[in-house]
């Protein structure tokens, strides 16, 4: 008991430390910071394309359902109501949208000659330039036409049927046709560990697990270049030296701890969190590591001025290498070399979390024997 309240004594000292720097303050209210930042930009009407819609006719029925839900839809596609269709072209011509929709004033008519014998233009497409964003956009105007054109194949197939009258009211067919449709989803998507794809999750919140844990790594950065400059002036020099050897790691997690904590915080309050034990099991099993990973880097560098230079490098790499916002499979070697790649796929593979724990013992040996060679060098 004695032992651990000293411990603790040794953290509260060394955290009261850290929170009169500047510098590590300052990378403290990055995590709030850009948590807001990413939360307010998903309440933005804001999107990866923007499509410009017109309807050369409100009256046509086709054209209205469509158009309704395209916009009422939450998607990565920003939507743009457009009164004419000279509109919705001009606002391509000037680089107001990406493309523009322009729904036929007979487009219901169009459907049913496309059903009939595949030939019709319901919608005219005007775009700048094709690419692959745009392709996946037109696959949202083809999902919104979908109901209208299953109806109508749906209609010719019934009034085509033996006995069945060609004047039968639409109404009639519309009561059997929702009779036999489901808003059941025909795929559904889930992660490996068995939990629900959020699909409705906004992309821009998407990479703020990434983010975070970087900042996370950074917080150990800034305390390796405090720990350069306590060495240089022998704050700790009255220790054992089997003691300030394991000093620094302590020293990275009184930094990496609350900003890990800020992190987990922002991530329920934005809900990108999964189930909270897991999270708690996840972000200190990080602490660990990113805690290794900081002293491993900091012993390599042979003063401060190397690892201050070398800090933009780790980030900027751990940013393109980790899955952060893309998952680059060709360079794996060099991805198990980094604790933040193990963390962002621990949350739904339980193997990277044993791995994330060999990667924080195998770091921790490595440091102290190149702080022991040193030593004797």
């Amino acid at each position: 008991m004695r032992k651990i309240n000293r411990f603790l004594l040794w953290y509260g000292l060394l955290t009261k430390r850290l929170l009169k720097r500047p510098g590590y303050l300052a990378v403290l209210l990055l995590v709030p910071l850009l948590t807001a930042a990413l939360a307010l930009a998903t309440r933005q009407d804001s999107g990866v394309v923007t499509v410009a819609i017109a309807c050369e006719s409100r009256e046509d029925p086709l054209s209205s359902a469509a158009v309704d839900r395209l916009v009422s839809e939450k998607s990565i596609v920003r939507f743009l109501t457009c009164e004419r269709s000279e509109d919705a072209q001009n606002a391509v011509v000037h680089g107001e949208a990406d493309a523009a929709w322009i729904f036929r004033g007979n487009a219901s008519e169009m459907l049913e000659q496309y059903a009939e014998n595949g030939r019709g233009t319901v919608v005219t497409v005007v775009e700048r330039e094709d690419n692959v964003f745009l392709k996946l956009a037109r696959e949202k105007l083809y999902a919104a036409l979908y109901p209208e054109l299953s109806f109508t194949v749906f209609g010719q197939f019934i009034r085509q049927l033996p006995n069945v009258s060609d004047n039968i009211p639409d109404a009639m067919l519309r009561s059997y046709y929702d009779s036999g449709t489901t808003d059941d989803p025909i795929l559904r998507f889930v992660h490996t560990d068995g939990s629900e794809v959020q699909s409705a999750d906004s992309y821009l919140t998407a990479p703020m697990r990434g983010l975070l844990s970087l900042l996370v790594i950074l917080s150990g950065f800034a305390s390796g270049m405090y720990c350069f400059k306590e060495e240089r002036e022998e704050v700790f020099v009255w220790l054992p030296e089997r003691k300030r050897r394991l000093l620094p790691f302590l020293c990275h997690l009184t930094a990496i701890v609350p900003t890990a904590a800020a992190a987990l915080v922002s991530m329920a309050a934005t809900g990108v969190m999964t189930e909270p034990v897991r999270e708690l099991i996840l972000i200190l099993c990080f602490c660990l590591a990113a805690a290794a990973f900081c002293e491993l880097v900091r012993s390599i560098c042979p003063t401060e001025a190397e690892l201050g230079a070398l800090i933009p490098v780790m980030m900027i790499a751990m940013l393109a290498l980790c899955p952060v916002f893309l998952n680059v499979k060709m360079l794996r070697p060099l991805q198990y070399l980094l604790p933040a790649f193990y963390y962002l796929n621990a949350v739904h593979h339980t193997r990277y979390l044993f791995e994330m724990l060999l990667f924080t013992a195998g770091a921790v040996a490595l440091s102290l024997t190149i702080a022991g060679l040193r030593q004797r060098g």
